[in-house]
């Protein structure tokens, strides 16, 4: 017999549709050799242009492969207009804030994560930044 005592989510989770959205960094939590490869790495979230949910992304720190992190790491602050000079993997607090673009892509467990990131140069297609929901044309009431 299995012993489960089911609690249902205290938050409500909104899916973003998979696509490219503008992106800004709401918070950034160094997590030290907690992942199950035993690298450290940092979650990012991120509020989402136009949605009320938020996604995140991971960038792992794989010894193993530096080439791949420091790319990885090029390529985010490129996106979100970050001096590779003012790069400090010890402290991202001066990426809070910053505006940036990347692919978002639902994950299991119900994860909106951004997958890929879009070059600074490469953004100039995406729609301005809007803070919260989009509102339908359905839903507005005209009032006339």
């Amino acid at each position: 017999m299995i012993n489960w005592n089911y609690e249902p989510p205290k938050k409500k989770f909104e899916r973003i549709p998979n696509g490219n959205y503008r992106l800004k960094i709401i918070s950034v939590e160094p997590k030290p050799e907690t992942s199950p490869s035993e690298h450290d790495y940092v979650t990012f979230t991120y509020k989402v242009s136009g949605q009320d949910a938020t996604a995140c992304s991971r960038l792992t720190f794989n010894e193993n492969d530096p080439e791949t992190t420091n790319y990885v790491l090029s390529i985010m602050a490129d996106s979100f207009g970050i001096d590779y000079n003012e790069i400090n993997v010890n402290d991202f607090s001066n990426w809070i804030g910053k505006f940036g673009a990347g692919t978002i892509q639902k994950r299991p467990y119900n994860e909106n994560q951004v997958v890929r990131f879009i070059k600074s140069n490469d953004q100039y297609y995406l729609p301005a930044w809007i803070d919260g929901k989009i509102i339908e044309s359905d839903d507005l009431e005209l009032g006339w």
